[in-house]
């Protein structure tokens, strides 16, 4: 294979011969996976589960010196490198996969050797506690009730009442209200807005927020991580646009640089206070007694009244349940 890497000059380029990927080996042709295996398949979330392993040399012209192994999960490496036996205890929080991966010195990629090993999560004994999207809704629609009703420049977007009859002019306007729509990966909102410009056409302003919901495990503790992205787009109608002579145009890219700074610092506001609404709830604060937070779940529902951000507390490993709440927990805050 041969690509011409043109200079820049008319006329003039160079060649040259690409390397060649290293071929992909098999480790299954040179090592056998003798044994690979867990004090566990079935545990609780963050229990302590050991991993034993033993590979050996299919035949006496291979040597473990020339190849690399290590032993990983879907997740990424638990321990690279690792030798032709061993053990490593770890506390997996969920369905894992164990393999052990192999690859020869000098660039190989590395492959499977033998068959991976299941581990599955029960979590049975864990407390669930059930959080209403229409909580959230609340919250979130508050916070900008209260922004608009501080700034006389942005408010709803008011438009001619729809429901006005087919031949008649509309009489009056409505406000459009906003929106949320959860779904398993983030929950989404869209405001509707317009941004009141003094002897100017006002701009329709379309503001989208979107949560994230998180939970990191690091060093025997858990993070419960809520971001919060935002998108918004200014706009004005061709007829306005075409009325002020392409001022509305100029007007709209100038707010689509200033707004997005304007509302990074209201998410900055709102990231907390989201947190503190959930650590604030007393079925977060009972779990948290006795349990440790091990997920963070979006379970969409019909509506705001059924859908759920659903808070999942299992036991710390090796902790007596007496006294625990029991499981499935809790019911759910609304």
């Amino acid at each position: 294979m041969r690509i011409r890497i043109p200079t820049g000059r008319p006329g003039s380029g160079g060649v040259f011969d690409p390397i060649d990927p290293p071929p992909l080996l098999d480790i299954d042709d040179f090592f056998t996976l003798d044994k690979l295996a867990a004090s566990k398949t079935t545990f609780t979330p963050f229990e302590e589960i050991e991993i034993t392993w033993a590979i050996s040399p299919k035949d006496s012209d291979t040597s473990f010196d020339d190849f690399a192994f290590s032993l990983v999960t879907q997740d990424g490496d638990l321990v690279n490198p690792i030798g032709p036996s061993g053990s490593h205890r770890f506390n997996p929080q969920k369905n894992t996969l164990v393999r052990v991966r192999g690859r020869k010195l000098g660039g190989a990629k590395p492959t499977t050797l033998g068959s991976g090993l299941a581990l599955s999560a029960d979590e049975s004994g864990c407390t669930r506690v059930n959080i209403l999207q229409a909580i959230f809704d609340g919250m979130l629609f508050d916070r900008f009730n209260r922004i608009t009703a501080q700034n006389a420049e942005l408010r709803l977007r008011r438009v001619p009442d729809p429901d006005t009859p087919p031949g008649q002019q509309p009489t009056g306007t409505i406000e459009l209200q906003p929106e949320s729509e959860w779904t398993r990966e983030s929950a989404d909102y869209y405001f509707p807005l317009e941004i009141v410009i003094n002897n100017f056409p006002n701009a329709d302003l379309d503001l989208h927020l979107s949560i994230f919901f998180n939970v990191h495990h690091e060093s025997g503790d858990s993070e419960l991580e809520v971001r919060v992205t935002h998108e918004s787009d200014t706009d004005f109608s061709n007829f306005e646009d075409v009325i002020t002579l392409g001022g509305a145009a100029l007007v709209s890219r100038t707010l689509d640089k200033v707004l997005p700074l304007v509302f990074e610092c209201e998410r900055r506001h709102i990231e907390p206070a989201i947190l503190q609404s959930i650590l604030g709830l007393g079925g977060v604060r009972e779990a948290l007694e006795a349990n440790r937070l091990l997920a963070a779940r979006i379970i969409p529902g019909e509506d705001a009244l059924t859908t759920t951000l659903t808070l999942v507390f299992c036991p710390f490993p090796g902790a007596p349940s007496v006294g625990r709440p029991s499981a499935p927990p809790g019911g759910v805050i609304g």
